[in-house]
């Protein structure tokens, strides 16, 4: 098994979002919110969500691209182990995976 993700596109933008799936974001982002030190923006269906200090010159700042929306419902109940999974299935990218990672 590779690690390298394999970037199909799962989810077209804009496409109805069950509602367990907008439950499960909505929860990840409000943890999300207690970041301090760094920055992250995460670009899901055509909008961008920031979370963090914007001040990238002090802090780590990574950039996440989720593709399938079902990625927020699987790190939600997986976990890291989850997020790493949805990573490799294509789920998500990100172009700087360390700074991810070190967030």
């Amino acid at each position: 098994m590779s690690i390298i993700p394999k970037f199909k596109s799962i989810q077209q933008e804009n496409t109805k979002v069950a509602w367990i799936d907008q439950v499960a974001r909505s929860i990840l982002f409000k943890k999300l919110d207690v970041i301090e030190h760094g920055y992250l923006q995460i670009y899901f269906n055509g909008m961008m969500y920031e979370f963090g200090d914007k001040d990238k010159q002090k802090h780590l700042h990574a950039v996440i691209h989720v593709h399938d929306v079902q990625t927020f419902r699987a790190i939600m109940f997986g976990g890291e182990p989850a997020a790493g999974k949805t990573y490799v299935q294509g789920g998500w990218s990100s172009e700087n995976l360390i700074e991810v990672i070190r967030l």
